[in-house]
């Protein structure tokens, strides 16, 4: 185990599946207790039930003797997505790594997408991402000791996609909000 990681809390958004359950399982290998976000309403996408999945990658946690919590949510919403924090200090007393990963991608043809979609995406895909952040970053500042704030993005950032005119603007500006964050969170020592 990484010493570095011990007594650390983490929350991993879209942490049932890919690289957010490989995350969250890793994270807690090391030591961090790891609260994983999932979104219900991504069942339809995936054909699967995501509080099954989102049980089995607490239960692979908890078997190699971490700890993790069940965090359902929609990052499209404000509120919600902000409330993961409230939610991981409520149980852990503390946050240490945010892991901002969840992501929507319905391929679609440019000319069918609707604005209903576009701004759905810019919802999930950046400005969850912004608002679990800001509040991160508050908590972080608050306790005084640092943090950490990672964000995927994606190769379609920077290369484009066919049918991903609604999914690559938003993981661009995943790019940039990084960038300021840097600038804004890195003097009260939290890396990005």
């Amino acid at each position: 185990m990484a010493e570095e990681l011990q007594n650390r809390v983490a929350l991993v958004t879209g942490g049932s599946r890919g690289m957010g359950r490989a995350t969250a399982i890793a994270l807690a290998k090391e030591g961090a207790s790891v609260a994983i976000n999932y979104h219900r309403g991504a069942d339809e996408a995936f054909g699967a039930d995501e509080d099954a999945a989102a049980n089995a990658v607490k239960q692979e946690i908890e078997d190699q003797g971490g700890r993790g919590l069940l965090l359902p949510g929609d990052l499209a919403d404000d509120v919600a997505a902000r409330g993961l924090v409230h939610d991981v200090m409520a149980h852990f007393q503390g946050l240490d790594i945010l892991v901002c990963n969840a992501g929507i991608c319905p391929m679609t043809e440019f000319l069918d997408i609707s604005t209903e979609l576009f701004d759905h995406m810019h919802a999930v895909n950046l400005r969850g991402h912004f608002a679990c952040c800001q509040e991160a970053a508050k908590v972080m500042i608050g306790q005084g000791r640092g943090g950490r704030i990672v964000a995927i993005s994606s190769m379609s950032a920077r290369l484009g996609g066919e049918h991903q005119a609604h999914y690559c603007p938003p993981k661009s500006g995943i790019h940039s909000l990084m960038q300021s964050m840097a600038l804004a969170l890195g003097p009260p020592g939290i890396s990005l």
